[in-house]
């Protein structure tokens, strides 16, 4: 409801009370200023209850946000950590420039704002855009520098799928026209009776369903799990780029009718995949080996493997401090080939990040890992990785509450305690109930 029709509706109840507005000082202006006010309350309070993870792992995401009238790039900060600790909105700062610079001096005014120790931070989940992931200007290069020590870069899965996707897609079909692919479009037509017909030849095979062929989305738990083994992660999206190659080429060939785009795809399958692959090794985010360690709390490594890298780890002293910078993915890559290596070949030095920053005994790396669940320490590792956050979902979700109440205030500075309260409003009754009808 604007200001203006507020007034009027207070105007009527004043009126149909036997008021005068004469008597009732009202305008537009004032009811803003009000709002403000009471926003500007709540959110205070909103902000007071807020709780401050143990292990606390910072969260941002940004779009550029015409609604306030600037054309900046308006972010995200969430923060998150493991446990039961839920994902946090903190802020929605404007960036006039967008560097990672401007990003983190942002992202560490606003933790400055919850009175939360910036060393505190054991992690950072974002988009792998250049203003993120820059070797030198990047916001988590910045963000380590500032905290003095190395904390885990946690890449949203989410986006490098999508970022596999993409350049599968783009080595296949050239740049369309507009926002929809036609081909797209003539298999949703064709595909169901063509899918009748198979399925009264073969009644035995399952065909599935036209919009998620389209869609082609990634398993739930292959993007948002840590526990799904590293290695497990790069063989399993190398495997789909051929698959999905394969799955297209066949497609195309023997439904032409139905893609009328068959002249569109090359016969070469290998040369197709090998886009996916490339497009993997520019993201080993987690074969580096600040992350490898995770597969000690993965269920589908086996302890054969679990203790290699475990031995391997055991054997290499743990440095005192880490120091900050970008992963390298070289040595990953160098050390990729057709056939699968052990994961303990990613050990270094490096991979005693993790236990420095929570902080655990590792006493239980000592003994064989069919006795590792027995130990209190290992069982609390276990958790607080289970839960760790990997995917930047609760950021674009921010980003999307940003772009949703944006148009509700002209004032940047009070964009943040609009998104406060309209995330935390309570849900209106439904018509059916007494107070609905009210």
């Amino acid at each position: 409801m604007s200001a203006t029709q507020h007034l009027a509706m207070v105007s009527a109840t004043v009126v149909a009370a036997g008021g005068d507005m004469s008597e009732v000082v009202a305008s537009p202006a004032t009811i803003k200023r009000h709002r403000m006010s009471d926003r500007k309350k709540k959110a205070a309070e909103i902000r007071a209850k807020k709780t401050k993870p143990k292990y606390p792992i910072l969260h941002w995401d940004g779009k550029i946000e015409y609604a306030l009238g600037m054309h900046d790039d308006c972010n995200a900060v969430v923060l998150s950590g493991p446990g039961d600790c839920p994902p946090t909105f903190l802020g929605a700062p404007i960036v006039k420039r967008g560097t990672g610079q401007e990003l983190c001096t942002k992202c560490l005014e606003i933790l400055a704002v919850y009175d939360i120790p910036i060393e505190s931070i054991i992690a950072a989940v974002f988009d792998t855009t250049a203003s993120n992931t820059g070797i030198q200007q990047g916001c988590c290069t910045r963000l380590e520098q500032a905290i003095q020590h190395a904390i885990l870069w946690n890449a949203c899965r989410h986006h490098m799928a999508e970022l596999h996707v993409k350049h599968m897609w783009s080595s296949f079909m050239p740049a369309t026209k507009g926002p929809e692919e036609p081909m797209f479009k003539r298999f949703q037509k064709w595909y169901l009776p063509l899918a009748r017909e198979a399925a009264a030849a073969a009644p035995s095979r399952q065909f599935p369903d036209p919009n998620v062929l389209v869609r082609w989305e990634w398993p739930a738990d292959f993007t948002s799990s840590p526990h799904i083994g590293p290695y497990s992660i790069t063989t399993n999206l190398a495997l789909a780029s051929k698959e999905w190659a394969r799955a297209q080429l066949e497609t195309t060939r023997s439904n032409e009718k139905i893609t009328g785009s068959s002249q569109r795809v090359s016969t070469s399958i290998s040369r197709r995949s090998r886009k996916g692959l490339d497009s993997v090794r520019r993201h080993m985010w987690y074969l580096v080996p600040e992350q490898v360690i995770l597969c000690l709390f993965d269920d589908m490594v086996s302890d054969k493997e679990k203790k290699k890298v475990a031995d391997a780890l055991v054997a290499l002293p743990a440095p005192r401090y880490f120091a900050p910078g970008k992963p390298n993915f070289q040595p990953v890559i160098r050390l990729l080939t057709d056939t699968r290596p052990s994961l303990a070949v990613y050990v270094t030095e490096r991979s005693w990040l993790l236990f420095k920053l929570f902080r655990l005994d590792t006493a239980w790396l000592l003994t064989e890992p069919a006795t590792w669940p027995l130990s209190p320490a290992y069982q609390e590792l276990r958790d607080l990785t289970r839960d760790m956050k990997v995917v930047n979902d609760s950021a674009e979700r921010a980003v999307k509450d940003v772009q949703e109440y944006a148009n509700m205030t002209r004032d940047a500075g009070h964009i943040d305690d609009v998104i406060h309260t309209g995330r935390n409003r309570p849900p209106l009754p439904p018509l059916s109930s007494p107070q609905g009808r009210l």
